[in-house]
């Protein structure tokens, strides 16, 4: 009688998006992340624009979901911009030369890293069900910035009335996560972007990831 092979553990996939305002240095955590974790940074900017207007727009045809809206056009527009789906398109990702050999624990891996703008719970919420229902588990790492500090870089950098509009539209988008989001086994991974310079950040975002990546692989 033989005895049955040790079964190695299907490999957990992770997604880090790394959310925040301009002049948080998210482009140049984004590399460093990207570089550390053999995996592919994607710019997902313009798929969350995309995906805000089109669930906006629909609320003027009558009653829709935001969430639903939002995460058809989002998923979409980032499997266009190269994100892979696991089990999915395999041959492609492994033969990819723009895509390192990833250097994470083998039974959790992060499969690409995101940027967008900072966002409010809704699209957090949309983002976290797209995924999940493709295997693929979301860490949200929050380049927080207070209003004050908003206040500074932004009225100092724009025209007074740009300045007072933009300051009206993402107020409310550098609201802090709910505490379900951040505490116990919340995907949220909460920075103060004001208190470090980039390579502290660094190191703070790859320590924290670590070792959400290592409770939940």
């Amino acid at each position: 009688m033989t005895s049955a092979l040790p079964q190695t553990p299907a490999p957990r996939h992770h997604v880090i998006l790394l959310i925040g305002t301009h002049v948080t240095g998210k482009e140049t955590l984004a590399f460093s992340l990207s570089r550390s974790h053999g995996c592919p940074w994607l710019k997902g900017e313009l798929a969350h624009a995309a995906a805000n207007f089109g669930a906006r727009s629909q609320a003027t045809k009558g009653p829709y979901d935001y969430g639903e809206v939002f995460q058809r056009i989002w998923f979409s527009k980032m499997q266009r911009l190269g994100l892979v789906i696991p089990d999915q398109d395999l041959d492609h990702r492994a033969g990819s030369a723009m895509t390192p050999t990833p250097t994470a624990n083998p039974t959790s891996t992060c499969t690409a890293i995101i940027t967008c703008y900072a966002m409010r719970k809704p699209a957090r919420d949309a983002i976290r069900r797209v995924l999940l229902s493709h295997s693929i588990h979301p860490m949200f790492v929050i380049l927080h910035i207070t209003k004050e500090t908003l206040s500074g870089r932004t009225l100092g950098a724009e025209e007074p009335e740009l300045a007072e509009r933009i300051m009206g539209e993402k107020v409310a988008d550098i609201e802090e996560p709910a505490p379900e989001e951040v505490e116990g086994g919340g995907d949220v991974i909460l920075v103060d972007s004001a208190g470090s310079s980039v390579d502290g950040l660094f190191e703070e975002i790859m320590l924290r990831v670590r070792g959400y990546m290592g409770v939940c692989g």
